[in-house]
Order: C-alpha cells, then structure tokens, then sequence
C-alpha cells in the first residue's frame, strides 16, 4: 500500500533494485551514486531528502558520519515462521504485535493471511542457558 501511495506522489521517486555505492551533501540537497541490481549499470542522482533504511551499518550512515552509539550492543534475536490457531486465542481484540512474558519475553507478529505468525525473542548466542531457557514451541 505504501508503495503504491509513493508511487502516485509527484514529489517522490521509488527506485527497487538499485544499492547506494557513495552520497554525499551538496549546495542543493544529496547527491548520489546508485548501481543496478540486475546490470550493474551505475548513475547518479540528486536528491532533497534520503530515507537511509540500509542498516546500521549502512553507506548512507557512513557517508553522512551519522553515527551510533555501538552497533555491538544491538539486539540478536531469534525469529520463526509458525502457523498457528492464534487468533482464537487472542479475541476480538486485534493488534499488529503482541507482547508475551512467559515463558519468556517475546513477540508475535501476524504475518500474512490466516493463521501465519513470526515469533521473535532476544537471546545471546554466547551463552547457552540462553537458549535452554528460550520458549519452546511444539
């Protein structure tokens, strides 16, 4: 839905397929070096605004010195794919995340149609008990 809504704006511009190799300030806004997916074709373009949704460490990040405070301490998180009667259990109540403490603090996601869902939990992979103690999903 967002992208068809982009797609009909007169100000903005939706490009897939393409990675940012290099951006950079200039008098007018950003300049930036794009190269294709698929060839490998390499242009540039200008730019007001740049939404930099690559990551933490990203070459808009980077390029930009927008820095961060550790991406050491980030989340490492474990995620499934489960299908699952779920919505009987939540009610009539709908939400897009719900929150769950136990066994273990985690969340689910409704991922498509029906009964499709993405459960998601912190955990360190250097510690074992971490994942021994890590919620278990017959």
């Amino acid at each position: 839905m967002l992208l068809n809504y982009l797609r009909r704006l007169p100000a903005a511009h939706v490009d897939l397929g393409v990675a940012v190799e290099d951006v950079w300030p200039t008098t007018s806004g950003l300049r930036l070096e794009l190269r294709a997916g698929a060839s490998g074709r390499v242009r540039g373009v200008q730019a007001q605004y740049v939404i930099g949704a690559d990551g933490a460490r990203s070459v808009v990040r980077q390029r930009l010195r927008i820095g961060a405070s550790s991406t050491e301490d980030l989340l490492q998180s474990f995620s499934a794919v489960i299908r699952a009667p779920l919505w009987d259990v939540v009610g009539r109540r709908r939400y897009g995340i719900y929150v769950t403490e136990k066994p273990a603090p985690g969340t689910f996601l409704p991922a498509g149609q029906g009964d499709r869902w993405v459960y998601a939990f912190g955990w360190d992979p250097r510690r074992q008990e971490a994942w021994r103690s890590s919620p278990k999903i017959n």
